[in-house]
């Protein structure tokens, strides 16, 4: 691909457009994840909130107690408002550069860490306009950049396509699990050599850990909460620090519930 790093502020423009006539009723926020989505609170008089029209940027200024990530996204649908504090910008020329090229260009974890190193402020930092025009990317010729953005959006296409898919045999896996453990069993009448009992019968032990105490470094792989995901361990998520005395050492097998934390109480994986 042959392009050279060009300055994103020739390319782009701050509009701002006030929702005065009360005439756009959808109200959104930005996640930092990339996209729209419902807000938190809805104000009483939106007369002050920003539009967002199709085509256009909106992008949450303050980086602060953000995930490490900046709430920025592209508007591809129906007219939309965020709040006041938001910037709101477009592209001058889409024959220059393709809005889902630069949106893909958005995504990518270093330009979170660039935008979070360019924040600054006292008690909350802000990327501002003046940082987002001195972003620096490649801009290829028009032609290849839609051929990038046409050759990332089929794989994103693949990627929902075989989310659905898991969905799908996620819940065809629990509906024969009820039909095999629950709507079919009679305590009463149980099938021959079946029984009745407790989770610690079947058990060696039941324990509980500690949180642990990350003062050190070491080559000790600490789970938290967070790590246990999907039935499985994210290791990349473990911490490498000395646990507590009062920690306990997990072993192939072992069978690990979250019993605490909000989002992540009751998650269960196996090692």
């Amino acid at each position: 691909m042959k392009s050279t790093y060009k300055r994103l502020g020739d390319y782009i423009e701050v509009v701002e457009a006030r929702n005065r006539d009360l005439s756009v009723k959808l109200s959104q926020g930005i996640c930092n994840l990339k996209y729209f989505q419902d807000p938190r609170q809805v104000a009483e008089n939106s007369v002050a909130d920003k539009i967002v029209r199709r085509g256009w940027f909106a992008y949450n200024r303050a980086t602060t107690r953000n995930g490490d990530k900046i709430s920025i996204a592209y508007r591809d649908g129906q007219d939309c408002t965020v709040s006041a504090s938001y910037l709101t910008f477009k592209i001058k020329n889409e024959e220059l550069l393709n809005p889902y090229y630069l949106m893909m260009w958005f995504k990518r974890p270093e330009f979170d860490r660039y935008a979070r190193f360019k924040s600054h402020g006292s008690a909350h930092e802000y990327f501002e306009w003046e940082e987002m025009c001195d972003v620096m990317l490649p801009v290829p010729p028009i032609e290849e950049q839609r051929k990038i953005v046409a050759e990332y959006q089929a794989i994103e296409r693949r990627i929902e396509s075989n989310r659905r898919l898991i969905a799908t045999l996620e819940a065809t896996a629990q509906t024969i699990y009820r039909h095999m453990f629950v709507d079919n069993i009679d305590p009463e009448n149980l099938p021959a050599g079946w029984r009745m009992g407790t989770i610690q019968d079947a058990v060696e032990t039941i324990s509980a850990g500690t949180i642990p105490n990350y003062i050190e470094c070491s080559n000790f792989r600490v789970l938290g909460q967070k790590c246990n995901y999907n039935h499985t361990f994210d290791l990349s998520k473990a911490r490498c620090h000395i646990p507590k005395s009062s920690a306990i050492q997990c072993l192939k097998g072992d069978v690990i519930i979250n019993s605490t934390g909000e989002g992540t109480l009751g998650r269960v994986g196996i090692i």
